[in-house]
């Protein structure tokens, strides 16, 4: 489809610096379709660099600028925001000789070009099971929204001043127990045994832990694939991995990383991302580790969900407002639209995802089951 083609080339040259084509481009440029699919996508910060390289005669009119310069200004202000409570909220923790290591978020916003411009959302801090129940102590005590909080077998979740912050006792888990396991050991060995060598960034003027990056080449491409798996995403969360794995290029530890996948199981999905990172979304293919061009034709595929789907399925599944209000109802409702998705994912690694349906769905009916 053309217009995914541009969407792509304005995708790409605000993720590198490079110009976009400018062939592509004439007076009747779907500018519509582009704009909203930026936003559908979450990219549209990204997206304005590339619209921002073409020609002054190619470019959108007036009517179509207006909205993307109030979109960066707000992105702006939410980059502003999350720093000022990393600022606030970082210190009290370790004051208490608690060490949070900052997850995804702000901290991949750093390897961007122009890391305001990223989408943000909420800030992630593990702090590890054994500080876990200290933290969310101090986290209310510094006036979090206890009437909306919420806490699951991960992380618990609160509004501080305006931002919703999650405390991790878990980096990250699965429903498959034996995987599980590995996941476990596999953090545990990075951010509590291995801590010591976390790096060290400031964000906002305040210093904050890191994961190691041969942690988090393999972290940022776990969590965006179990969120594919599940209900899809938009082309922010590759973004985020492509960039990271091309700022830190010279220094991922190859020997490690392919170790690390091959122990998570994540071969096969991850040669197939490699190719949308590389043929789709421009990363140079040297910076990939394990590029495999097998993939490609279902790397199209892949390509084909996200434009379909959008940000974390919003656009695939149907909105919460149609949902039945009755709970068993509801459930039913939500187990159709899944197995739809399920469906249009098997034919990408039959073997892994047949894995993760057959857990999910065993999750959710003992959730119903045991329902009260």
């Amino acid at each position: 489809m053309k217009e995914q083609a541009l969407f792509l080339d304005l995708l790409r040259a605000g993720l590198w610096g490079t110009p976009p084509d400018p062939s592509l481009y004439h007076a009747g440029t779907e500018w519509g379709f582009l704009l909203s699919q930026a936003q559908k996508q979450t990219v549209l910060g990204i997206v304005s660099d590339g619209i921002g390289a073409l020609p002054e005669t190619l470019r959108p009119s007036v009517p179509y600028l207006r909205p993307i310069q109030h979109h960066l200004v707000q992105l702006r202000r939410s980059h502003t925001r999350l720093n000022e409570v990393l600022r606030t909220l970082v210190p009290q923790l370790q004051a208490a000789s608690i060490q949070p290591i900052l997850l995804k978020g702000q901290g991949i916003a750093r390897c961007y070009r122009y890391p305001e411009q990223r989408q943000c959302g909420d800030i992630d801090l593990y702090v590890g099971p054994a500080d876990y129940a200290a933290a969310c102590h101090i986290l209310q005590q510094a006036g979090a929204r206890t009437e909306d909080a919420h806490e699951s077998l991960q992380h618990y979740h609160a509004s501080y001043q305006g931002v919703v912050v999650e405390l991790h006792r878990l980096a990250a888990y699965a429903l498959d127990p034996a995987l599980d396991t590995r996941i476990q050991r596999w953090t545990r060995h990075y951010l509590q045994e291995q801590k010591e060598t976390c790096p060290v960034g400031t964000i906002g003027g305040t210093e904050v832990l890191l994961p190691p990056v041969s942690f988090d080449a393999v972290y940022l491409f776990y969590h965006f694939l179990k969120h594919f798996l599940a209900i899809g995403i938009g082309f922010r969360q590759i973004c985020d991995w492509t960039r990271y794995l091309h700022v830190h290029a010279s220094t991922l530890d190859r020997e490690t990383l392919a170790q690390d996948i091959r122990y998570l199981r994540l071969t096969r999905f991850w040669k197939l991302f490699g190719c949308v990172a590389v043929d789709y979304l421009g990363l140079p293919e040297a910076e990939f580790p394990f590029y495999d061009a097998r993939y490609r034709k279902q790397a199209a595929r892949v390509v084909e969900l996200i434009f379909r789907c959008g940000n974390f399925g919003k656009h695939y599944f149907s909105p919460a407002s149609v949902r039945p209000t009755g709970y068993y109802a509801g459930k039913w409702y939500a187990f159709r639209q899944r197995i739809t998705w399920y469906a249009q994912t098997f034919s990408l690694a039959p073997r892994e995802v047949g894995r993760f349906v057959f857990y999910s769905l065993r999750h959710g009916f003992k959730v119903a089951l045991f329902h009260q």
